[in-house]
């Protein structure tokens, strides 16, 4: 027991206070341990893969069949239509059609754009940045490929379309 009104309180606190903070180093340490090694046998470390992507029963990157759809909609929608269209008209045309982001909301055009893109490039990158022994800054990338959820060719026509709005939008 802890005693304020003892001699020895400030050093008993200071003590707990570094035993604590050596505790979460090494949690720390172990978690991103842990997600350093599964990403080096190829798994799948942490947070969401890209859209379009979902983990198997293995945590292997696998295509989502339902957003595969949502995306060849919006490639469709982007490369297929008369009229130059904006991100803000797929989420539109995405909505109207019923789909929603994976929490249920509706699409908005600068989110389903990231998303799209995130989606296009076809690998993930983790870095893991720490220390080493010494003290001094070490940072470890791993990248995982996750399959592309359109064939090569639409893919191409996809980011054609989506950097001539992205100049178009600049110069305004």
């Amino acid at each position: 027991r802890i005693d304020a009104d003892d001699d020895m309180f400030g050093i008993q606190l200071s003590l707990l206070a570094y035993m604590a903070e050596v505790e979460h180093a090494l949690i720390l340490e172990r978690t991103m341990g842990g997600r350093m090694q599964k990403a080096a046998a190829g798994g799948w470390p942490l947070g969401e893969p890209p859209f379009g992507v979902m983990l198997d029963a293995d945590g292997n990157p696998v295509l989502n069949p339902d957003e595969v759809k949502q995306i060849e909609a919006y490639a469709a929608f982007m490369i297929d239509s008369p009229e130059p269209v904006t991100q803000e008209d797929a989420a539109r045309h995405l909505n109207a059609l019923g789909y929603t982001q994976r929490n249920g909301k509706p699409w908005a055009g600068g989110n389903l754009g990231r998303r799209i893109e995130a989606s296009l490039r076809r690998y993930v990158e983790f870095v893991f940045a720490g220390e080493n022994e010494d003290g001094d800054p070490i940072t470890t990338t791993f990248r995982i490929d996750v399959p592309k959820p359109l064939p090569e060719e639409r893919i191409e026509s996809l980011r054609v379309v989506i950097n001539r709005g992205k100049r178009a939008k600049g110069k305004h």
